[in-house]
């Protein structure tokens, strides 16, 4: 806390400038920080860990033998030893150095999204401001956009619980739904986030709602409770705002996930 602090008192005025860059790169940012290196680099990086291993035992080896030799007042193997266990070590040195330089743009995008968050303050934001988002990928963006370093305190996403919203983990899903009517018109919008505490968008089902919930497969084989899931708000809210007219209403619905719906 008091090196936050420090770091806050030194950055002073700048620390609107720079969460300014942050809006404006966050999605770059975001890229660089999760990222996977391209094949070839992981094929690349692997066969580095393997000579970095086969490097580290032998420094093992060579000092045991170090210690031995010293033991054994052999002043000729303590030199030996001696250079061989150097040589071995800047070897390891120059290689672990050439393996960060591979990854060294997604680890300060990392650091840079720890720091940030550590030292600047939530973005104050209306929900309502958000508008109308379409039911697809981009209005999937649209919303990490809008609540992009908003308190997670008030608006949670599953991946902090306090401080600001950067989305680089989600784990709950994100759930879109637009219905209109026959002639057009929107009858319903809304979006929703999986959990139930502090998730934006539509509230919790309630208990003895329209709907029942069941119990269902994730994408991993684990069975829960759908009644606080994204697209089971969102469905509870289309029938209390339609009412007895969902029941008999023509149109087109059309519902987004970021994950796969259970099975």
């Amino acid at each position: 806390e008091d090196l936050r602090r420090q770091v806050a008192a030194a950055l002073g005025s700048e620390q609107g400038r720079l969460q300014d860059i942050l809006m404006t790169n966050q999605r770059d940012l975001l890229q660089l920080s999760t990222s996977d290196p391209p094949e070839h680099k992981k094929d690349l990086l692997q066969e580095m860990d393997g000579v970095l291993d086969v490097l580290r035992g032998a420094q093992d080896v060579v000092h045991a033998d170090l210690l031995a030799a010293k033991e054994r007042a052999d002043m000729n193997a303590v030199r030996a030893a001696g250079r061989s266990l150097n040589d071995l070590k800047s070897l390891t040195r120059r290689l672990d150095g050439e393996r960060r330089s591979l990854v060294k743009n997604s680890a300060l995008a990392a650091l840079l999204v720890t720091v940030c968050r550590r030292v600047l303050p939530v973005r104050q934001i209306d929900p309502d401001e958000l508008g109308e988002v379409p039911p697809s990928h981009d209005g999937y963006m649209q919303i990490l956009d809008f609540y992009f370093f908003s308190d997670a305190s008030l608006y949670c996403f599953g991946e902090h619980f306090s401080g600001p919203n950067w989305f680089t983990r989600l784990k709950r899903n994100i759930a879109i739904f637009t219905v209109h009517s026959a002639a057009g018109e929107l009858m319903y919008h809304a979006f929703a986030v999986s959990g139930e505490h502090k998730t934006p968008g539509a509230p919790i089902a309630p208990e003895g709602g329209p709907l029942v919930s069941i119990e269902a497969e994730d994408e991993h084989g684990r069975v829960f409770d759908r009644r606080h899931d994204a697209e089971f708000k969102l469905l509870t809210g289309f029938c209390g705002v339609a009412g007895a007219a969902a029941q008999a209403c023509g149109g087109r619905a059309q519902l987004w996930s970021k994950k796969p719906l259970c099975r």
